[in-house]
């Protein structure tokens, strides 16, 4: 059976999600999932602006084991839950106006090495 639903529009969805919020203008508000590879979540974001290329990457990192087969207590395969939707707000002021593309990486940092994976969330425009 399949329903057909509609995607609410950004105004209901933003209060759906953030109903606190306060919006400006010259600011992005990206809702971005809290999981880094689908399986370990964020230690934190971080926003790196290359005007050169007009690039805004949005930093996903958290840190995994050096030897992950030896750890307790750790929710890999045997459980599960629900990513989370954070809020990521980004002043624009020091963006020139034009095309800007967005770009999640994905980082675990390792001992001996690092994981990335890059995905591109959308090309807008600042005005």
């Amino acid at each position: 059976m399949t329903e057909n639903t509609v995607c609410p529009d950004a105004t209901n969805l933003s209060i759906a999600f953030w109903p606190e919020l306060k919006t400006s203008t010259k600011t992005l508000y990206i809702g971005i999932s809290t999981d880094c590879f689908h399986y370990t979540y964020t230690d934190g974001f971080n926003v790196e602006y290359l005007a050169a290329n007009r690039r805004l990457t949005i930093h996903c990192y958290s840190t995994a084991p050096f030897l992950p087969w030896f750890t307790s207590g750790s929710c890999r395969d045997d459980c599960a839950s629900w990513p989370l939707t954070t809020l990521v707000v980004v002043p624009t002021d020091a963006i020139s106006p034009g095309p800007l593309t967005v770009i999640r990486d994905d980082r675990i940092e390792y001992f001996m090495g690092d994981q990335s994976a890059e995905v591109s969330l959308g090309t807008l425009t600042v005005s």
